[in-house]
């Protein structure tokens, strides 16, 4: 699950594992990718073929969480205070990066000078302005 996620959190007790070499399976191509891509061919091949449970400062390390923290819903309130524009428009950007995408074109140039038009842009402007946390819409 969590390697389906966009961000991944962990307490320092937290430790993570993919087992399926420990029970004669094999993981969907599809996660192995996931997991490769997330943390290199090699650390990958480590994880799937020892099954070996890994504790959060290793997970940390390798980049299979991107923080430690006892509160993680301190990253999940900052994001939600964030605006939901940029925040879905970056994650598509983030696709398409991982997709091959390396310039923009016309779509994310349009999507970039559109953000300038719209509520979120002012309401952030304003607050920065007027020194006030921004309340962006859903």
């Amino acid at each position: 699950i969590a390697l389906a996620c966009d961000l991944r959190v962990a307490t320092p007790a937290a430790r993570f594992g993919i087992t399926p070499a420990k029970l004669g399976l094999v993981y969907p191509l599809h996660d192995v990718k996931l997991l490769t891509d997330l943390v290199g061919p090699g650390q990958a091949k480590r994880i799937l073929y020892t099954g070996a449970l890994i504790d959060a400062a290793e997970a940390h390390r390798i980049g299979l969480v991107e923080q430690i923290a006892d509160d993680p819903g301190r990253l999940a309130a900052e994001i939600l205070a964030a605006s939901p524009h940029s925040i879905r428009e970056t994650k598509r950007f983030v696709r398409r990066v991982l997709d091959g995408q390396a310039e923009d074109d016309e779509e994310t140039l349009r999507i970039f000078a559109e953000a300038f038009t719209l509520r979120d842009f002012a309401e952030g402007t304003a607050a920065f302005v007027e020194k006030r946390p921004p309340e962006f819409g859903a």
